[in-house]
């Protein structure tokens, strides 16, 4: 890791957010690539997704507004990813890097097949 490629990644990751509002996956497999620790890649994406998605949220709260029903949902799913970071934290711990990468690449193909096969899709209007 270098702050050369830093810069380049997040500025890759910010094109990612905007064209398809995923700006996770470049940062990913960037500290892979890198052999970043697994505790390094958990706390750098946190703190990534943290920040990102707040200022999304604010700048739609601002611009647009969120609908009732979407706080609702966000507020149901809470628990949820609560009980998966609780989870996570011990499995990540046990996982050797090796390991560790090969499930976010495999979760990364799965992520990324499933958003083809979403765009392959008819169109909708919000």
């Amino acid at each position: 890791m270098r702050p050369g490629r830093d810069l380049a990644v997040g500025a890759i990751s910010g094109t990612a957010t905007v064209l398809v509002g995923m700006a996770g996956p470049p940062v990913l497999i960037y500290l892979l690539l890198a052999r970043a620790p697994a505790p390094t890649v958990r706390a750098t994406l946190l703190s990534f997704f943290g920040i990102v998605y707040a200022a999304a949220l604010l700048s739609r709260a601002v611009a647009v507004g969120i609908a009732a029903s979407t706080w609702i949902g966000a507020g149901v799913l809470i628990p949820f990813a609560a009980l998966g970071a609780i989870a996570g934290r011990p499995l990540g711990d046990r996982l050797g890097v090796r390991a560790f990468a090969m499930l976010a690449i495999v979760l990364l193909a799965a992520a990324g097949l499933y958003t083809l096969a979403a765009s392959t899709g008819p169109a909708t209007r919000q």
